[in-house]
C-alpha cells in the first residue's frame, strides 16, 4: 500500500511468521559490497529478544563469524554427503540419490518441520530418511519427539514445538503415528 516497510510487528494469522525486509544500498559503476543478512526466530519479550541479538551479532557479525560458519556449514554438508553413497551405471541416478535427495530430505526435517506446529508421524518419516547420513540431527530431536507418545504407546497427531505458543496439542490419534517409532528408532540404532 504504502510501497515501503513499516517496522511493524507482523502478524501470524497460522502460526508461521511472514517476513520483509527492506533497505536501501548504494553502489556506484562496478562497485561491489557484501551483505549479511541473518534471519531467524528470537524470544517475543524485549530483554530476551536484545539479549538473544547481542548474542548472535557476536557469534556471527565479528571476527569473520560469517565466513568461519559458512566453512563449518561446507564442511557439515561434506561429512553428510560422504556418509553413504551410491555407484551405479548411471551418474544422474548417483547424483540425485548422492545428493538431491539428501538435500531435500535435510532441509524438509530442519525447516519445513520447524514451524511451530510439528506432524508426529511427519518428523518421524523424516528422521527415518536421515538416519544414515544424518544421525546427529535424529540424536538430537528424536527424544522430543518420543516424549509426546502416551503411554498407552499411541501418539499426537501434531504438536507445538516452541513453548510459548499458547495453543493446545492436536491430541486426535492416527492409527499409524506411532508405528513409525520403531522403524526410525531400529534404523537410527543401526545407523
Amino acid at each position: 500500500e504504502e510501497g515501503k516497510c513499516r517496522n511493524s510487528l507482523g502478524r501470524q494469522p497460522y502460526l508461521g511468521l511472514v517476513g520483509a525486509l527492506q533497505f536501501g544500498v548504494f553502489l556506484p559503476a562496478r562497485g561491489s559490497r557484501t551483505l549479511h543478512i541473518l534471519v531467524g526466530r528470537t524470544e517475543r519479550e524485549p530483554a530476551g529478544y536484545r539479549r538473544h541479538l547481542r548474542a548472535l551479532r557476536r557469534k556471527f557479525f565479528a571476527n569473520e563469524g560469517v565466513d568461519r560458519e559458512f566453512g563449518r556449514l561446507e564442511e557439515s554438508w561434506r561429512r553428510m554427503l560422504g556418509r553413504v553413497s551410491l555407484r551405479s551405471p548411471d551418474p544422474e541416478v548417483d547424483r540425485v540419490y548422492n545428493v538431491w535427495l539428501k538435500y531435500q530430505q535435510h532441509n524438509t526435517a530442519r525447516f519445513i518441520r520447524a514451524l511451530d506446529q510439528i506432524g508426529y508421524r511427519d518428523i518421524l518419516q523424516d528422521m527415518l530418511g536421515i538416519c544414515s547420513f544424518n544421525p546427529e540431527y535424529v540424536r538430537e530431536h528424536l527424544p522430543t519427539v518420543l516424549n509426546h507418545q502416551l503411554r498407552d504407546g499411541r501418539a499426537i497427531r501434531q504438536f507445538f514445538r516452541y513453548p510459548n505458543t499458547n495453543a493446545p496439542n492436536d491430541e486426535r490419534m492416527y492409527a499409524d503415528s506411532p508405528l513409525w517409532i520403531a522403524d526410525t528408532l531400529v534404523t537410527y540404532l543401526q545407523e
